[in-house]
């Protein structure tokens, strides 16, 4: 619990120097908090960038490149790991603000079922390396537990499976799934999976 507290909405005590000026750390935004939660760190956020002279850039793109990346910072600085993941892409503080409203005005329902589609449905981009790929795969996957999907999340051989299906034809996805299937239950781990994957990938190269 004492941790918690330390990563909550209210925990501004943290300073940081940024742009030449010591700003306050803007709270912080955790897992799993609830629309209140949220709404609470937003009316802080937006307060806090207008006393800084940075709130411009939470509801306009057309601002300075100082006032972008300033605002662009210190919003990222405030959310935990699992956040960051959903912001992720976003170039500006007015996008990321975007992004979180719509997800935690449908934390279950359509936006649930997006995320798990997402996550199901999920396939290698061509000009991705397998460690990239598994990085983006492995964000959609922080994500199931924030729409209350974490028995999904900790399923390691519905990972394993995702994880080969999200291959290209040139990977033999089938062949690789054959092999698992047949391989020692002890040797049906995710890391000797992944690392049979890379090796596939360098043979592909060669």
């Amino acid at each position: 619990m004492q941790e918690e507290s330390k990563q909550s909405v209210g925990a501004t005590d943290a300073l940081q120097p940024f742009g030449g000026k010591i700003v306050q750390a803007l709270p912080r935004l955790v897992t799993n908090g609830d629309m209140a939660r949220y709404r609470h760190w937003r009316e802080k956020v937006t307060l806090a960038m207008g006393q800084w002279g940075l709130g411009e850039a939470l509801v306009n793109e057309f601002v300075s490149e100082r006032v972008r990346d300033q605002a662009l910072y210190l919003i990222l600085d405030s959310l935990d790991e699992s956040h960051a993941n959903q912001v992720d892409g976003c170039s500006s503080a007015k996008e990321i603000l975007e992004k979180l409203n719509l997800f935690y005005q449908d934390k279950s329902g359509a936006n649930k079922y997006k995320i798990l589609m997402d996550y199901l449905r999920y396939k290698k981009s061509e000009g991705d390396s397998v460690a990239e790929h598994i990085a983006r795969l492995n964000k959609l996957r922080s994500l199931l537990q924030d729409v209350d999907l974490k028995a999904l999340k900790e399923d390691e051989s519905l990972y394993q499976v995702i994880l080969v299906n999200s291959l290209p034809a040139c990977f033999a996805p089938e062949a690789i799934s054959e092999g698992w299937e047949n391989a020692n239950e002890s040797k049906q781990t995710t890391y000797i999976l992944i690392r049979k994957i890379i090796e596939k990938e360098k043979a592909i190269k060669s």
